[in-house]
C-alpha cells in the first residue's frame, strides 16, 4: 500500500506509519533510530534508498534519499551503522554513506544469471555475504574484492550471518 508500518512488538499497535512507494526490502541501523528503506519509482524507474532518521524529542522521521543505480533487491546496515550495502539487480553491491546519503563505491560482482537479491553484513563488518542465482558470495567490506564464492543449485534468495558470524 505504499507504507513500511512500525510495529510496537510488545502491544501490536503501529507506531508510526512512512510514505514509501515500491518498497523491497527494510532494514533498522543497530542504534534503533535510522531505518533504510529501498524503492523504486513506479512512473520514472528512479531507484533509491531512503534513509529515515528519528529526531530525538518529537520522534517523527527525516527522510534523506540516497540515488543508486538500478534496481535494490536488498538492504543491509553495517554493524556501526555508518554504511548501507545494497544489493541490485544490475550486478552490484552500492555502498551508501548513510552520513551523506552518497554511494562512496560500488562493487561489481558477476552475478551470472540475474542480480543480487541479497545481502548481509558479518557481525565484525568486514564481510559482506551476497546472494544471487546459483552462487553466494563473501566480499571484502573495504577492498571490494571477492574473498570466495559458493555455487549452488538454484536461487540464493536470502543471506544471513549467526551472531559470531560463521
Amino acid at each position: 500500500d505504499g507504507t513500511v508500518q512500525i510495529i510496537d512488538v510488545a502491544t501490536a499497535e503501529v507506531k508510526r506509519v512512512l510514505r514509501v512507494d515500491g518498497c523491497h526490502s527494510i532494514d533498522f541501523a543497530p542504534c534503533g533510530t535510522k531505518l533504510a528503506a529501498a524503492c523504486t519509482t513506479q512512473f520514472d524507474d528512479i531507484s533509491s534508498v531512503k534513509i529515515f532518521s528519528q529526531e530525538g524529542s518529537t520522534g517523527n522521521f527525516v527522510c534523506h534519499d540516497a540515488r543508486v543505480d538500478g534496481d535494490v533487491n536488498s538492504i543491509q546496515f553495517s554493524p556501526s551503522g555508518d554504511i548501507i550495502a545494497a544489493g541490485c539487480e544490475d550486478g552490484t553491491v552500492q555502498l551508501i554513506d548513510v552520513a551523506t546519503a552518497e554511494v562512496t563505491r560500488a562493487l561489481s560482482i558477476d552475478a551470472g544469471f540475474g542480480g543480487m537479491h541479497s545481502v548481509s553484513f558479518s557481525p565484525s563488518g568486514d564481510t559482506i555475504a551476497v546472494g544471487c542465482t546459483r552462487k553466494f558470495y563473501f566480499v571484502d567490506a573495504a577492498a571490494g574484492q571477492i574473498k570466495s564464492s559458493v555455487s549452488v543449485d538454484g536461487e540464493v534468495c536470502s543471506v544471513a550471518y549467526t551472531p559470531d558470524g560463521t
